[in-house]
């Protein structure tokens, strides 16, 4: 009896048998207490691969692994387990596992937890991958009573699961470091990547494994102060920063405050909320209006606090700034309705518009007025208005402004009260970081009612020691370029730094185009969300690729220049989308700089030869007595200007024209067929195809066709034509004038038969009339384009027509030099140019650039001639090349593979 009891105390005080159940993957799957079902959305089939058998799930068919869990294994409890998975390294990515977690009432949420990744680094090898699962339900809450999944399409051979970690798992380090250091991406020393947003231990070393040097987090005031005033809450961010530490990664903590979901709902709700109103609509929004007084001591209050928790830490890289506006970039209100930043404080009045309509508002902008004029008497005269008193001076849309100078004076203090808010923030962020990094966020590309004057916000946050990171990329290098090289430009010109985000999803090719553009403008970071790199093999290899062409450069000042004339914008909203787009022609060409008023009246143009004006003569006349004195020292300014083009271009086909010939817009080499009203390239992700490649039109686009007179011809014309874009209107297609067809809502290919008779010209000119429309106006969007219908491809077919099409060849356009306009001042020059010369808008410019430049005693201002996506910068070091061509091609002795990037040549 004693040794029984004995027997029985020794069982009771024993540890319990670690329980390890798993299941090997194959034709035939070997079942140890967990089995993988196939079907539906988990549809997976045995496979071979390297050598090993395997379950395969196929992207086509279904994208999890599901895994069920025997009941008398885990089942309906609280549950810590480890899941080891032998996977095939295919690509950089985390392979998530989401879980049937523990729950008081279950949900889809609950159900399908994201637990932590499988970190792969891409090695193309099998790998043994665990990671640590914590309540764990395992009730059979899953799609066919499943208890766990692997999300994403992968090859698994081996599945294991226990309640005990294996030998030698390290939950911080759940990589082999040598693996790590054998599959490290190298970028330039100095340089700055980050990736957003937040990190656990696992995405942490995958980060690192990419050449991250920090991890950005949306650290709100809400995020730290929701439950009431002082009672603050770091618990999410402790954690934060201890995962970076222990991946010896850096932290950019986005601080932000005063946006709808940044804000606590006690303040929100409070007596001292106070949110812009739109001057479209009198409406309020929920985001703080930045004249509102009861904020500023809030936010120094919250920049105080999280400076003492975290300033002398370590793991701070540099702090980006939140300032107002929807997201936290230093702009107003701009939409869209709805979307994630209304999940906390519930739906809000929001979209892209004039949000100056509080009266706090109102009262800034009389007062602002006030000083400038000093009398109303004043005021009257300079408006053309009789105004009783000063109260009666109020906020109004720009174009429902008494004149001109009323609308100037709106929008110029409109912009001001932006840049002063974005300075006081630097300036009190500095006071609580008297050495961190500080970036300003902002955003857009400039346009008035956005409120942001890049160049502006860059001098007047400078003396602070304070840079700028622009939230506006995309997968397009030249439109990229466009939009964020006035940042670029500004902060070099006053003494500070730079760094670029995208505003959302980027391709496998914009991956590569965003590293070109950082390390050819001479920015200092780099920000990606993650998915825009590990979400796709293509994007990750692309970006291995690119990673050491990621520098922190300082090229030489360009020797042209482009003028933004922000009082044009604030005239006319079309202006800015018309400056953009010879930007864009232009960088096709050469490297250039962004100016505008502000950054020509303090020198910028010094090292600059040719300056181009894309609005005529509308100059501020502080800038404009600068140029012109720049301009008598040996400057050429080029002017855009409403001139007659006839005789000046001729398109001309080569030989006789294709018998079977195909335009595809938007791709490589369409610029010469193109004239009338078009914007740049773009992905057709309105076709059924999305990965064709498109342009939207403006409301008269033209394309010119090479044909034979006199033979018939058929011709397709594969368009969208959204439902708004017509708008109860007749759209209609013309050739040479002569009506075709109609054009209806939708996708469509229209098939079109043109008798010989109507064909009396080697080059036919098709066009088509449409309204034109705007997003900003009809979508709620921030795009204030012109826009008609997109068009992906224009083919003409002639009777008989054999092999393949001649595609983007066979015709070019020649420009007549002598027909220019050119008037000498002292020792330069002034050149007027036809605006919307339409397919003579490239010619023109190559030779603007080239002989005509060299005519008017410059040198080649060409980096590289050709307008065929190959861009040029020069360096130190020779030309960084990008090429965004699906061919390699070769530049100066150097082979630039396709979406690939180059360093050499002269």
């Amino acid at each position: 009896m004693r040794l029984a009891t004995i027997a029985l105390f020794c069982l009771a005080i024993s540890p319990a048998l670690a329980k390890t159940v798993s299941v090997d993957l194959g034709p035939t799957n070997r079942e140890s207490g967990l089995s993988v079902p196939s079907a539906g959305d988990g549809a997976n089939e045995p496979a071979e691969v390297a050598g090993r058998p395997c379950r395969k799930v196929a992207s086509d068919k279904s994208g999890y692994l599901y895994v069920q869990v025997a009941d008398d294994a885990f089942h309906a409890g609280d549950f810590t387990v480890y899941l080891t998975c032998d996977v095939f390294d295919d690509g950089p990515r985390l392979l998530t596992a989401e879980y049937d977690s523990v729950a008081a009432e279950p949900t889809l949420a609950t159900k399908y937890q994201r637990g932590p990744g499988l970190v792969l680094l891409g090695t193309g090898k099998w790998v043994r991958r665990t990671v640590k699962i914590e309540h764990a339900r395992f009730g059979n809450g899953q799609n066919h009573g499943s208890d766990l999944r692997l999300a994403g399409t992968c090859a698994v051979a081996r599945i294991e699961l226990g309640d005990e970690a294996p030998a030698g798992f390290d939950p911080d380090r759940p990589v082999p470091a040598a693996e790590l250091t054998a599959n490290q991406v190298k970028i330039g020393k100095g340089m700055e990547l980050t990736f957003g947003n937040d990190a656990d231990a696992n995405a942490a070393l995958l980060f690192r494994a990419f050449g991250v040097t920090s991890v950005e987090s949306y650290v709100t005031w809400q995020s730290v102060e929701d439950a009431g005033k002082g009672q603050w809450d770091w618990s999410r961010w402790d954690r934060q920063v201890a995962v970076l530490k222990q991946a010896g990664l850096k932290w950019v903590p986005f601080l932000i405050a005063g946006c709808a979901y940044a804000t606590p709902k006690w303040f929100r709700e409070g007596p001292q909320h106070h949110p812009y109103v739109c001057l479209d609509h009198g409406k309020p929004s929920k985001v703080e209006s930045l004249w509102n007084p009861a904020l500023k001591p809030e936010i120094d209050r919250f920049l105080a606090a999280f400076a003492e928790r975290y300033r002398d830490s370590g793991v701070i890289e540099g702090v980006l700034l939140g300032v107002t506006g929807i997201y936290g970039e230093s702009i107003y209100p701009a939409g869209p309705e709805g979307g994630w930043t209304a999940d906390l404080p519930g739906p809000y009045h929001n979209h892209g518009g004039w949000w100056a309509g509080d009266a706090l508002a109102v009262a800034d902008f009389r007062a602002r007025l006030r000083k400038q004029y000093a009398s109303l008497d004043k005021l009257n005269t300079a408006w053309g208005t009789k105004l009783a008193n000063w109260e009666a001076v109020t906020t109004f849309l720009p174009d429902k402004a008494p004149n001109a100078t009323a609308r100037e004076d709106f929008v110029r203090g409109y912009e001001e009260t932006m840049t002063e808010w974005s300075r006081w923030w630097v300036e009190g962020t500095r006071k609580h970081f008297p050495k961190t990094e500080i970036y300003l966020c902002t955003g857009g590309d400039g346009a008035p009612y956005l409120g942001a004057d890049f160049t502006a916000q860059a001098k007047a946050i400078a003396p602070y020691g304070a840079g700028i990171r622009i939230t506006n990329e995309g997968s397009d290098y030249a439109a990229n370029f466009a939009v964020t090289r006035e940042v670029a430009t500004a902060t070099r010109w006053y003494g500070t730094f730079c760094g670029f985000e995208p505003a959302g999803t980027v391709d496998e090719k914009g991956v590569v185009a965003r590293v070109y553009n950082a390390t050819a403008s001479g920015a200092r970071q780099l920000h990606y969300y993650s998915p825009n790199v590990l979400d796709s093999p293509e994007a990750a290899g692309n970006f291995r690729r690119a990673a050491p062409f990621l520098q922190r450069r300082q090229p030489p000042p360009p020797r042209v220049a482009v003028y933004l004339p922000r009082a044009a914008w604030a005239q006319d909203p079309q202006a800015v989308g018309e400056t953009y787009r010879i930007v864009r022609s232009l960088r096709e060409l050469c490297d250039l700089d962004l100016v505008n008023r502000t950054s020509v009246v303090d020198g910028v143009l010094k090292s600059c030869r040719l300056l181009v004006l894309p609005t005529g003569d509308f100059l501020e006349p502080d800038a404009k007595a600068v140029i012109g004195r720049w301009v008598s020292a040996g400057g050429i300014l080029a002017r855009f200007e409403d001139l007659p083009i006839a005789g000046l271009s001729q398109p001309t086909v080569h030989g006789e024209a294709p018998a079977h010939w195909r335009l595809l817009v938007g791709a490589a080499g369409d610029e010469p067929f193109l004239f009338g009203d078009w914007n740049g390239p773009e992905m057709g992700r309105e076709f059924p195809d999305p990965t064709v490649r498109k342009r939207w039109s403006g409301a008269a686009p033209g394309v010119y066709v090479p044909v034979v007179s006199g033979q018939p011809v058929s011709l397709e014309v594969e368009v969208v034509t959204p439902g708004h874009a017509l708008a109860g209107a007749t759209g209609e297609i013309r050739l040479d004038g002569q009506v075709l067809g109609k054009l209806r809502p939708g996708h469509a290919v229209y098939k079109l038969e043109v008798a010989g008779d109507r064909l009396r010209k080697p080059v036919a000119k098709l066009t088509v009339a449409v309204p034109g429309w705007r997003p900003s106006e009809k979508e709620g969007t921030t795009d204030t384009r012109l826009l008609g219908i997109a068009v992906t491809r224009v083919e003409a077919i002639r009777a008989g027509a054999t092999g393949e099409a001649v595609v983007n060849q066979g015709l070019t356009v020649a420009i007549d030099r002598s027909k220019l306009p050119v008037e000498r001042r002292g020792r330069g020059a002034l050149v007027q140019l036809p605006r919307n010369a339409g397919s003579a808008e490239q010619p023109l410019l190559q030779a603007l650039l080239g002989p005509l430049a060299r005519e008017l005693g410059a040198p080649n201002l060409a980096d590289d001639e050709a307008f065929d996506h190959v861009f040029a910068t020069r360096l130190g070091q020779g030309r960084l090349w990008l090429n965004m061509t699906d061919q390699p091609v070769e530049r100066a002795g150097v082979r630039i593979e396709a979406f690939g990037i180059g360093l050499g040549g002269p």
